[in-house]
């Protein structure tokens, strides 16, 4: 396979707000440490910036190919439903039905060219529908998948092992409806072995960004940047993250710039519970540690939710003083 390319459009979903130019150098910075290989943006975000810092590649957005000739300082642009390949332009087209030939004739000749859409693709025969499509489109042609099914990344994988292209074009936390960046990033890491050994510990950084930019939160559970992602407290899951971390996770928590958090309840084991003891610096004896559980178990239930760490000292402290933690 080609070497896979993402082309990021975060710079693309900005134009609703109202970013400064520190925060879109700061956010260019990080996209492109953590492996972007190309960012779109648009004429309002190239007019906030001023000129565009001197590392990278770039893609600009524009209405009509005409307008490809008031930034020389670009070398690629994207439009919708046009392309002018003297002017560099690829024209994008938005497709969710691969039987919709008339629309893929009109644009059959055109030597570059995004897809964007698919949203429907997996409900039918995935491996058929992309073989169709490659004999209408040119090769390599990039791919924007779409993500109203939340199947995005799904989308990205199928259409690079079906070899239908090689660029994927993301969005931070799937702005504008796209397939989530740091999601595609992991993905094609894991499945493609695309840049293995690179850490993603900005992640989170580009996250707070999008966050002060957009007013939007992030969910704790949302994949790879959710604060809550890394926070376990089932025992059994405790043991086996203790024994082997691949167990339950796909990769580590520092390389996305996170740490792995263990919280103690209802159904925490002697283990996990001596693990974070020990980290504490606290050696209990077996029958302490027998107290322990159980106190933790029963406080837990009562206040429905994990003990914080304070609480596990407290309790610990009073085991070791013969009391319980009333």
């Amino acid at each position: 396979m080609s070497k896979i390319k993402i082309c990021d459009r975060t710079l693309s979903c900005m134009d609703g707000y109202a970013p400064t130019r520190a925060q879109l150098i700061e956010l260019i910075t990080l996209l492109f440490h953590c492996d972007a290989d190309v960012l779109e943006l648009t004429p309002k975000m190239l007019s906030i910036l001023g000129e565009l810092p001197p590392f990278g590649s770039y893609v600009m957005r524009i209405d009509d190919p005409s307008e490809a000739d008031d930034y020389p300082m670009i070398d690629q642009f994207v439009c919708k439903r046009l392309s002018d390949e003297a002017r560099h332009v690829c024209a994008e087209i938005s497709l969710n039905d691969v039987g919709d030939t008339n629309l893929l004739l009109r644009h059959q000749h055109d030597r570059m060219l995004r897809i964007a859409g698919l949203d429907d693709l997996l409900r039918s025969d995935t491996e058929r529908s992309l073989d169709l499509l490659k004999g209408f489109l040119p090769k390599n042609t990039e791919f924007r998948p779409g993500n109203s099914l939340h199947c995005g990344v799904a989308l990205a994988v199928e259409w690079l092992d079906g070899k239908c292209g090689n660029t994927i074009v993301t969005s931070f936390r799937g702005l504008d409806g796209g397939a989530p960046f740091e999601e595609v990033l992991i993905a094609l890491r894991h499945i493609f072995r695309r840049h293995p050994q690179t850490e993603y510990g900005s992640l989170p950084r580009i996250n707070e960004i999008i966050c002060e930019i957009t007013g939007m939160k992030t969910e704790p559970n949302k994949p790879v940047i959710g604060e809550g992602i890394f926070t376990v407290e089932s025992g059994i899951h405790i043991g086996g993250i203790l024994k082997h971390p691949k167990c339950y996770e796909l990769y580590p928590p520092e390389s996305v710039g996170r740490k792995r958090v263990f919280v103690y309840g209802k159904y925490s084991g002697r283990g996990s519970i001596r693990h974070k003891l020990v980290e504490m610096g606290i050696h209990p004896s077996e029958k302490e540690l027998a107290d322990i559980t159980q106190n933790i178990k029963a406080l837990a239930a009562e206040m429905n939710r994990p003990i914080t760490e304070d609480e596990l000292l407290e309790i610990s402290g009073n085991a070791k003083n013969g009391g319980d933690q009333s």
